[in-house]
């Protein structure tokens, strides 16, 4: 089984994200930057836990509710003035493609197809 669009997307996010966090304010780092980052992993661990499981729905309702977190957990980092607004659009639109695939392939799968 190759890798799937999704998850090579959300580990281009990652490459991206994790370097920028590390250029946060340092007492926002283990904080505000902890969390993005942890969110942003789960999120990765979630879509390969999809691509192996029987019953998919609902992990990727779990992984569409951890898009919604890392969602706002960017828009905060970019109000609070620690990602740069260039910076914080280029990863929202990274964060939208992998919206929109997650909501396919749920929508796929609740369809029941395979």
């Amino acid at each position: 089984m190759g890798e799937l669009p999704v998850i090579a997307k959300t580990y281009d996010l990652l490459k991206y994200l994790i370097p920028q966090l590390a250029k946060y304010p340092k007492d926002q780092r283990y904080l505000l930057g902890q969390r993005l980052e942890d969110q942003a992993l789960n999120l990765l661990e979630d879509f390969i836990e999809a691509q192996y499981a029987r019953e998919k729905s609902e992990i990727l309702k779990r992984a569409n509710l951890r898009l919604v977190k890392v969602r706002y957990l960017l828009r905060l980092s970019k109000d609070m003035n620690f990602l740069p607004v260039n910076r914080y659009e280029h990863v929202c639109k990274m964060v939208e493609e992998i919206g929109a695939m997650t909501g396919g392939w749920l929508k796929q799968k609740q369809q029941g197809q395979t």
